[in-house]
C-alpha cells in the first residue's frame, strides 16, 4: 500500500511538471479538389496497394484492408453491405489491432472456421489465425509456413521454411479444390512456378497447412527472364508438372534464364472449366498476362498452361498500369461475383512506377465465365483523398496574405510524362477557411513546375525528394523557400511578389551558399538562439542534426562562410579572408570547422580556429596536415567555410530525419518524424543549444501508425494558440491532428475533468479491465482516447458504442486519462490503474 501511494504521488508530481499537448484526429477538416469535396481526404494515398477481403467487425460482410508495402501501411474499410453499390467507409479505428506487416499481405482462411487468416511474407511467410470474437477482432501467432521438399539427387526428403521472396507476391488458393489453401509462386531464377501442394485434409480431414511441394514447374510452361515470355510446354524431367506421376531423375532445364527482379501470381477460374487458371504481372511490365489451364478434373494433378493473353483481358481494354501490376479478385459492389482491381506493386519510387491514380476497377458481370470490363471514370478510392506521388513533405505559410496557413507539400517524386524517371514536385493546399476553421483546397499540384530549374547539381536534371521549408530570410515581411533535394543540397527562392498578393517565387541561388549534406537534406528555418534572425537546422538520411547559425542579418542570411582569398601564415596555419559581414562573435577559438570548394585538396577537413579578427574580417585555421605555403594564396576562391553543428544536440536516431522546432513554455522542443514511423520527441534544448545534449523524452511520440517515412509540419490551424500538426507517409498523403489540451493535471482538471459528464467508467482502480457506459448512445462518429500520463496515446477508437469493456492487463500501473469526444464535446476522466 505504501508502495502504491508513492507511485501515486510520484506521478502527480511528473503530471505538474510536465505538460504537453494531447493531440487527436482532425478528419473534419473539409478538403477540395477540382472543387469536388473529399470523402476521406487523409486516408493517406497508395502507392503500392494490396487489396483483401476480411470481416473487420463482425456483420458477415466481407470489409476491405489495404496493405501498402510502401511505406508499410494499413487501411482499412467497411463495407456497407448495398447491393450492386460500391460503399466502403475508412474505419482506421481497427489498424492497431493486426499485427506487423511485412512485404505482402494475403488473407485466406486456412482452417475453414469462416473467419479471414492472414498470410505475412517477406523472405518467410507467417501465418496468423484470426481469433476475433463478436466484440474484438483479433489475430494470434500460428506459425511461419515450412513445406517438404524431395531431394532427387539424395532420395530424401528435408522440410525448409517457405521463400516466396520479398518483392514477390505468391498465390494461396484451393488449386486442387479439396478444401484447404495451396501456394503458387515462381522459383528463385523466376522463370518456373512451384506448387506447394496442402496435405492437411488428406492427412486429417481437418482444413490447416501441411505443405509439400508436389512440382517445380507447375503448368508445364516457363517464363523468360529478358522480357517475361511466356513459352508453354517447356519443362523439363523432373521439372514436370506433377512429379508423384514422374518415376524420371530430375533433369536440367535446357533454357538458361536470368533472375527476375519480381512477380506478381494470382488464381481465378476465367473460362468457368473448373481448373486453376493464373495471371501474372512483373516488375518493368505494364501489363498483366493469363495463363488458362486445362486441368478440370479431380484429382486435378495433370496441370497444363494451354493457352495465354499477355494483354489480359484483350476482349476489353487490356491493363497499363506503370509497372508491375497485380490483379486482385474482390465482390467490390456486392453482386456475389467477383471484380478485378489492378495496382502497381513496387515499392520504389527509383523504378519509375505509376505512385497515384494506379488503381484500375474492372467490373465482372458474369460469375461463370468472366467478363471483367474497365470502369474507366471510376477512380477507387483516388478521387476522395489526398495523394501527391510518393512522399510527402509538408509546410506551412501564408501563400494568399488572407492571414490563413496554407498547406504546401513536397514530394519524393512523380513518374514523368515519358515514363522513364520521377520528378519532384510541389503540391500547394490553399486554406479556403476561417481563422478557427480551416478547408482546404488543391490549387496546384505542380507549383513552381520545379523540373523546369534542373536543380540537379551533378548532371542538370530535374531533382526528386523535395522537402520545403519557409521563412522570411530577406525582412521583406513575405515567406521565402528553400527546398532540400536528394543529393544534400538546399536551393533558395525568393518570395519577390508585392504585399498582400499571391506568393511569387524565383530561384535567387541554386546549391544555396554552397551548404550540402548527406542524402535527402530536410531543411527547418527556426531562430533558434533567439537573436531575432532566422537558423538553420538540417537534417538527412543519417538521422543527425546540423545547426547552421545565422551569421548574417535580418536581410542578408549567412550560413556558410563565404572565403575571398587563401594565404598561408606558417607552419599549418592559414588564413582565411572573407565576403561579407559575418558575426565571428558566434565562432570560437577551438571551433572545428569545415573548408569545402577550395583550388586544392582539403576540402571537407576538420580544421580549428586558431584565431578570430571580427574588424579585419578573417579568421586563422590550423590545418591537420598542411605544412608549407604550397597551399598559399587563393586571391579568388569559391571556397567556404562551414561552421555548423554536425551533431546537434547530440542527437542521432541512425535513419532518415526530418524535423520540427518549436517554443512551448520558454523552452525549445524538437520533434523528428523518422524513417520507420516514429516520432522522436526531445526537450531541455535551451540550455545546451552550444554543444550539450537534448533530453530525449519518447521514441514514440503520440503513438502513432501511419507506416513508414513520415515527415512533419506545425502551425495553429484555428487560433486557439496550439500548434496543430500535420503529418506526410511514404505513399503520398497527410494527416491533421488537433491539439486539444495540455496533459498537465491542472490543465486536466480545469478543462475536461468532470464528474458530471455523460459517461462513467468502473472499476476503479481497476487490474485487469475497465468499462465505459454511456448514459445515452453516443454519436457514431464519436471517438475515445485514452493516454497515459506522459500523454501517450495508448488506445483509440472511433464509432462507439453504448459500452466498452478495455483489457487493462498489459498497462503498467499509474494514472490514465480516458477521453470522449462526442458531438463536438470533449469530456475527460481519470483512470487509476494498480
Amino acid at each position: 500500500m505504501k508502495h502504491f501511494l508513492f507511485l501515486f504521488i510520484a506521478i502527480i508530481l511528473c503530471l505538474n511538471s510536465y505538460s504537453q499537448y494531447v493531440y487527436s484526429d482532425w478528419d473534419s477538416i473539409e478538403v477540395r479538389i477540382n472543387n469536388q469535396v473529399l470523402e476521406f481526404p487523409f486516408l493517406g494515398g497508395f502507392n503500392a496497394p494490396q487489396f483483401n477481403e476480411i470481416d473487420l467487425n463482425a456483420d458477415g460482410i466481407m470489409d476491405l484492408i489495404i496493405f501498402d508495402r510502401s511505406g508499410n501501411r494499413l487501411s482499412p474499410f467497411i463495407n456497407k453491405g448495398i447491393s450492386n453499390t460500391i460503399k466502403y467507409e475508412y474505419a482506421p479505428q481497427y489498424i492497431n489491432h493486426f499485427p506487423k506487416m511485412g512485404y505482402w499481405l494475403i488473407t485466406r482462411d486456412y482452417n475453414c472456421d469462416g473467419k479471414m487468416d492472414l498470410f505475412v511474407g517477406g523472405s518467410n511467410i507467417t501465418l496468423y489465425e484470426n481469433v476475433s470474437t463478436n466484440n474484438e477482432l483479433r489475430f494470434a501467432l500460428k506459425s511461419k509456413l515450412r513445406s517438404a521438399y524431395q531431394r532427387y539427387q539424395y532420395g530424401d526428403t528435408i522440410t525448409n521454411n517457405i521463400n516466396a521472396g520479398q518483392l514477390n507476391k505468391p498465390c494461396i488458393y484451393d488449386v486442387d479444390h479439396d478444401g484447404d489453401m495451396d501456394m503458387l509462386f515462381f522459383d528463385q531464377n523466376g522463370s518456373k512456378m512451384e506448387y506447394h501442394k496442402n496435405l492437411s485434409i488428406e492427412k486429417t480431414g481437418n482444413c490447416g497447412i501441411g505443405f509439400e511441394r508436389r512440382s517445380k514447374c507447375w503448368g508445364d510452361f516457363t517464363e523468360s527472364g529478358f522480357d517475361g515470355h511466356i513459352y508453354l510446354d517447356s519443362c523439363r524431367g523432373g521439372d514436370l508438372p506433377n512429379p508423384e506421376s514422374d518415376n524420371s531423375k530430375e533433369k536440367t532445364t535446357i533454357e538458361k534464364h536470368l533472375k527476375h527482379a519480381g512477380s506478381s501470381v494470382s488464381a481465378f477460374d476465367f473460362n468457368g472449366n473448373n481448373a486453376t487458371d493464373i495471371i501474372l504481372g512483373d516488375v518493368g511490365s505494364n501489363t498483366l498476362t493469363a495463363l488458362y489451364n486445362q486441368d478440370s478434373l479431380s484429382p486435378f494433378i495433370n496441370s497444363h498452361i494451354y493457352k495465354k493473353d499477355t494483354a489480359f483481358p484483350i476482349y476489353n481494354t487490356p491493363v497499363h498500369l506503370p509497372n508491375f501490376p497485380v490483379a486482385y479478385f474482390i465482390d467490390m459492389n456486392n453482386d456475389g461475383t467477383k471484380d478485378m482491381i489492378v495496382s502497381t506493386n513496387s515499392k520504389d519510387f527509383l523504378s519509375f512506377t505509376k505512385m497515384k491514380n494506379n488503381i484500375l476497377f474492372y467490373k465482372n458481370s458474369d460469375n461463370i465465365v468472366s467478363n471483367f470490363q474497365l470502369q474507366a471514370n471510376l477512380n477507387l478510392f483516388y478521387k476522395d483523398m489526398i495523394d501527391v506521388g510518393n512522399g510527402a513533405y509538408p509546410s506551412f505559410f501564408d501563400y494568399n496574405n488572407d492571414g490563413l496557413m496554407d498547406l504546401l507539400i513536397g514530394n519524393n517524386g512523380n513518374q514523368n510524362s515519358t515514363q522513364d524517371g520521377m520528378e519532384g514536385q510541389l503540391a500547394l493546399f490553399k486554406n479556403t477557411g476561417t481563422l478557427t476553421s480551416p478547408t482546404f483546397e488543391l490549387i496546384d499540384e505542380d507549383y513552381l513546375k520545379l523540373s523546369s530549374y534542373l536543380l540537379n547539381i551533378n548532371d542538370s536534371l530535374p531533382i526528386n525528394v523535395i522537402k520545403p521549408a519557409l521563412g522570411d530570410l530577406d525582412n521583406d515581411g513575405d515567406m521565402d523557400l528553400l527546398i532540400g533535394d536528394n543529393q544534400g543540397f538546399v536551393h533558395y527562392f525568393k518570395d519577390t511578389s508585392a504585399n498582400n498578393v499571391n506568393a511569387e517565387f524565383k530561384l535567387e541561388e541554386r546549391n544555396f551558399q554552397s551548404i550540402s549534406t548527406y542524402s535527402a537534406a530536410s531543411p527547418y528555418l527556426f531562430d533558434v538562439d533567439q537573436d531575432s534572425l532566422l537558423d538553420l537546422v538540417l537534417s538527412s538520411i543519417i538521422g543527425r542534426i546540423e545547426l547552421y547559425k545565422n551569421l548574417g542579418s535580418k536581410t542578408e542570411p549567412i550560413f556558410n562562410i563565404s572565403v575571398n582569398s587563401i594565404l598561408h601564415l606558417k607552419d599549418d596555419t592559414m588564413r582565411y579572408q572573407l565576403n561579407g559581414n559575418p558575426n565571428l562573435n558566434k565562432l570560437k577559438v577551438g571551433q572545428q570547422v569545415d573548408v569545402n570548394n577550395t583550388f586544392y585538396s582539403n576540402n571537407g577537413v576538420y580544421q580549428k580556429i586558431a584565431r578570430i579578427n571580427n574588424t579585419a574580417n578573417y579568421i586563422d585555421l590550423i590545418h591537420p596536415f598542411f605544412d608549407d605555403n604550397f597551399y598559399n594564396d587563393e586571391p579568388t576562391t569559391n571556397a567556404v567555410i562551414d561552421y555548423s553543428d554536425k551533431y546537434w544536440g547530440k542527437v542521432s536516431i541512425q535513419t532518415e530525419a526530418n524535423p520540427l522546432l518549436y517554443m512551448e513554455e520558454g523552452d525549445l522542443k524538437l520533434i523528428l518524424a523518422s524513417r520507420y514511423g516514429q516520432l522522436f520527441f526531445y526537450d531541455s534544448i535551451m540550455n545546451n543549444i552550444d554543444g550539450g545534449k537534448f533530453n530525449l523524452v519518447d521514441t514514440n511520440y503520440l503513438n502513432l501508425n501511419l507506416g513508414d517515412n513520415i515527415a512533419i509540419a506545425g502551425a495553429d490551424l484555428n487560433n486557439d494558440g496550439k500548434m496543430d500538426l500535420v503529418i506526410g507517409n511514404e505513399a503520398g498523403g497527410i494527416k491533421i491532428y488537433k491539439a486539444e489540451h495540455g496533459v498537465g493535471i491542472q490543465d486536466e482538471f480545469a478543462n475536461n475533468l468532470s464528474s458530471n459528464s455523460s459517461f462513467s467508467i468502473y472499476p476503479n482502480p481497476t487490474q485487469s479491465e475497465v468499462n465505459i457506459l454511456f448514459d445515452n448512445s453516443p454519436n457514431k462518429k464519436g471517438q475515445i482516447l485514452i493516454r497515459d500520463a506522459t500523454g501517450k496515446l495508448i488506445y483509440q477508437k472511433s464509432k462507439l458504442d453504448k459500452q466498452l469493456k478495455i483489457n487493462t492487463e498489459a498497462w503498467p500501473s499509474g494514472i490514465y486519462f480516458i477521453s470522449i469526444r462526442d458531438n463536438g464535446k470533449l469530456e475527460t476522466k481519470k483512470l487509476l490503474v494498480h
